[in-house]
């Protein structure tokens, strides 16, 4: 068994510390007062372990995604420096082909 703050356990559980306030008065949450301080009651640590667990689980996923989302990017920005050196490649080609163009017309 562990206690949480009011605050805490707002903060885990994504309400609002007036919220839990109600859960103590409807008897919904335990909780007892220790100098002066409200301590909400923890009975089942192994929800809140595998709460932990899978927010864990979640955030290397997450990572993992992000890593391969970073290789994405260096290899799209390699393959815009070889597009852009293609494109050059063929400006010049083209402006040789103009010139070769221009020199049979002027035999």
């Amino acid at each position: 068994m562990s206690r949480l703050t009011v605050k805490e356990y707002a903060t885990i559980h994504k309400t609002s510390v007036q919220n839990v306030y109600k859960h103590i008065k409807s008897g919904t949450l335990e909780a007892h007062t220790i100098d002066n301080i409200k301590y909400i009651i923890i009975k089942d640590e192994i929800d809140y372990e595998k709460k932990f667990n899978d927010l864990q689980h979640k955030y290397e996923i997450l990572n993992n995604e992000f890593e391969a989302q970073k290789e994405l990017i260096n290899i799209l920005k390699e393959d815009r420096k070889l597009f852009s050196s293609l494109i050059e490649y063929r400006k010049e080609v083209e402006e040789v082909t103009t010139k070769k163009k221009k020199k049979k017309k002027k035999k």
